[in-house]
């Protein structure tokens, strides 16, 4: 009966944690953005080479709506009726268009040449486009449209808010950040590092997060000071896009090599590419209202999502399951040991993280290595309730995942 228990927990990471990729929506497209709950039926749309798809939800069929062939780069909720999207790549018809989900009809609502994003700013209710020629476009009312004075001829790239807070970069070119403390009433041109950051995004914890492709400084970049300063977070070549789940995981997206979780504080990336179709990922988004841990790379040849990613076996990472890493007791009631034993590890800090049965992120803490002794961690488990939880231990090579049960009352054997 012990060996057959401890059969099980070898084993146990290999069937509970494996993960897998799904394709949501057209197979076979080339993929920029995807859109949810446009509109007030709350359809998903998907901006591709070639228009929009659209699906009106669950079991529904995609169709497909052209405009002139011009490619859809994103698309966001409207009213009722219409998302916001921009289009285009160098025709005369570039700009940014109203679509509605009813008549699906597209409806110009500025010209704009070469377009690059389209965003809503809660914080002042604006709207923003950029463009790789006329520069910065603002809105009220998502219909009438202005260039903002200081950005126009410039090639506008990217852009995100946090709170009063705004940064911009204007692409591939030394010093192309800007910022503003005013929600966009007056900008400055930073002096710092930010050169050649052609997408920026902002953490939920505040911290600003960019890319820098296609050359020998290829990385992914931070910022604690809304850009002025950048630090190298992992010099990574063929770097694409940055995103971020619903628990706020960095993610990374790559032109050929497809989709990596950024550890913040082993400062390393985990690969989960494993079943994914498509390794080039031009955007990674998540569903604001979804209550699981889903992400949905936007991929070549089609949009791809995964809810337990974050628990499967990373392809990048070895998984030692001989090594010593158990808790005891188990099942818990109020304090519980986490013991491991990593020989090969030659580092000296490993990441402790605790996730419920759904993937939410509810602990996680750097614990330092003593290369002498076997390590161990008290952990009081009092304030969880009653159920299955998984404690991951990430150091190295090393990436393993451990079911742990608490009960409240008296422990049974397990």
């Amino acid at each position: 009966m012990k060996k057959q228990t401890i059969l099980f927990l070898f084993l146990m990471p290999c069937l509970a944690f494996g993960y897998n990729w799904t394709l949501m929506g057209p197979s076979g497209i080339k993929t920029y953005d995807i859109c949810f709950n446009g509109g007030s039926a709350g359809y998903t749309v998907i901006c591709t080479a070639a228009g929009i798809c659209v699906n009106d939800g669950p079991g529904a069929s995609w169709n497909t709506y052209s405009n002139g062939g011009m490619p859809a780069w994103e698309a966001i909720y409207f009213d009722n009726t219409d998302i916001l999207l921009v289009m285009g790549d160098g025709s005369f018809s570039d700009g940014i268009y109203k679509f509605n989900l009813f008549t699906h009809q597209f409806t110009v609502m500025e010209f704009v040449a070469s377009p690059t994003f389209i965003k809503y700013c809660t914080t002042n209710q604006t709207y923003y486009a950029g463009s790789k020629y006329d520069g910065l476009m603002t809105s009220v009312n998502g219909t009438d449209w202005n260039a903002v004075p200081f950005f126009i001829s410039q090639q506008v790239k990217s852009m995100d808010f946090r709170e009063n807070n705004f940064v911009l970069t204007t692409g591939f070119q030394f010093q192309c950040i800007y910022n503003s403390s005013d929600t966009g009433k007056t900008w400055n041109h930073t002096n710092g590092n930010g050169n050649f950051l052609t997408c920026i995004a902002f953490h939920p914890n505040g911290k600003l997060y960019g890319i820098i492709p296609n050359s020998n400084s290829a990385s992914l970049r931070e910022s604690t000071d809304y850009g002025q300063n950048w630090n190298v977070c992992y010099w990574t070549s063929d770097v694409n896009t940055v995103g971020f789940d619903a628990v706020g995981n960095v993610l990374v997206g790559f032109m050929a090599d497809g989709i990596a979780k950024y550890d913040t504080v082993l400062s390393m990336l985990t690969f989960y590419n494993q079943g994914l179709p498509d390794k080039c990922v031009n955007r990674i988004c998540v569903n604001p209202i979804m209550s699981s841990i889903t992400i949905f790379c936007c991929t070549n040849s089609g949009v791809y999502s995964s809810n337990n990613y974050w628990m499967g076996m990373p392809d990048h990472t070895v998984i030692d399951e001989a090594i010593n890493i158990r808790n005891y007791p188990n099942p818990c009631t109020s304090m519980t040991t986490i013991e491991f034993d990593l020989p090969e590890f030659q580092g000296n800090t490993l990441m402790l993280s605790i996730y419920n049965s759904t993937g939410t992120l509810l602990a996680e803490e750097p614990c330092r290595i003593n290369r002498v002794v076997i390590n161990s961690v008290r952990f009081n488990v009092t304030r969880f309730p009653a159920g299955v939880y998984y404690y991951r231990v990430r150091a190295g090579k090393y990436d393993v995942v451990r079911k742990m049960v608490v009960e409240k009352g008296n422990l049974v054997g397990y």
